[in-house]
């Protein structure tokens, strides 16, 4: 797969993307829906916007689980970042033994 492609499948596959693309479909079929909600329900009549509505809605819930996910890969990092600063540190704390040569002590 060519370079351009693989970028093109990581942008529209990535999930902040399709958070964003769910959003705005959503408030784009609410905003047009709201003005005829009253009359779209008292005469069952649906239209594209009610589409909308439902698109962007199943759009965002789609990208909610890998948000989470990534910011609990971040966690993780962190927590491990955390963990081997601390186990760095505390063996820099600790005494070090220097060997002294012979010759150097009678001098």
């Amino acid at each position: 797969m060519s370079k351009i492609m693989r970028a093109v499948r990581g942008v529209t596959t990535h999930p902040f993307t399709k958070l964003s693309i769910g959003l705005m479909l959503l408030f784009s079929g609410l905003s047009e829906a709201w003005g005829s909600l009253s009359d779209d329900l008292a005469s069952f009549s649906m239209g594209a916007h009610h589409g909308l509505c439902i698109f962007g809605f199943l759009n965002v819930l789609a990208s909610i689980p890998d948000l989470f996910d990534g910011v609990d890969k971040g966690i993780d990092y962190l927590e491990e970042r955390k963990t081997k600063k601390s186990s760095a540190g505390e063996g820099s704390l600790q005494p070090q033994t220097i060997p002294i040569n012979e010759s150097h002590r009678a001098a």
